[in-house]
């Protein structure tokens, strides 16, 4: 249990020294010494709260005018491209002078007329009509409208048959005849070139029958 210490002050008026009777002037004053449990609590110091800093929210990128248009129109901001010749078809081949195309007759010009080469025609037909082809394309589709263009006479319809006919009949005779010239060249014997042909036909036949049953 805690005792209080009191410290009692006395204040002695002047004339308690004087000798006679005293009066009843003189006062008592008391104060109260702290107890140890309050000197304990004023020795405790609470500690402060540490500030904790609160970090900062980066801000969004200022928008550009083309975001703020793009956002406008609702569809997502595209970089432009350089457009390029697209890879359409070139169209049918015509068959006639009449039914060609403006870029066909400027091919044939170019061609026939100012005698120019075809990587000059390519290029000039791509930005003419802004379609790629290739290397070749349009030396094909030159041929096949000069093929087109040409129209042969009756008279020469009938002298075309006979020029095939007498050309394959010479080219099989001296087909055989050098065949017939190259076996005795290999150190066989010397054969007419229609016991060659017979001989052949026989041996077509005799192989096929075994290349079937295999």
């Amino acid at each position: 249990m805690a005792f209080q210490a009191i410290n009692i002050i006395a204040t002695v008026p002047d004339n308690m020294n004087s000798p006679g009777p005293q009066t009843p002037d003189s006062t008592i004053q008391l104060k109260e010494e702290p107890t140890e449990a309050e000197n304990q609590n004023q020795d405790i110091q609470v500690p402060e709260t540490p500030v904790v800093a609160t970090p900062k929210k980066r801000g969004r990128p200022k928008k550009t005018t083309t975001d703020e248009m793009a956002e406008s129109d609702g569809s997502p901001t595209k970089k432009s491209k350089t457009p390029t010749p697209s890879k359409k078809s070139c169209g049918p081949i015509p068959t006639s002078l009449e039914n060609a195309t403006v870029t066909d007759r400027m091919i044939l010009r170019m061609r026939d007329d100012e005698g120019r080469g075809w990587g000059d025609i390519t290029k000039a037909w791509i930005d003419t009509t802004g379609i790629n082809v290739g290397g070749s394309t349009l030396r094909m589709r030159y041929t096949t409208m000069k093929a087109n263009f040409v129209s042969i006479t009756n008279e020469d319809e009938s002298r075309l048959l006979k020029a095939k006919k007498d050309v394959e009949d010479k080219f099989e005779q001296d087909k055989w005849h050098k065949i017939a010239e190259s076996i005795k060249a290999d150190g066989g014997m010397k054969y007419p070139h229609a016991a060659l042909q017979k001989k052949f036909k026989e041996l077509s036949k005799r192989i096929d029958a075994v290349a079937a049953d295999e």
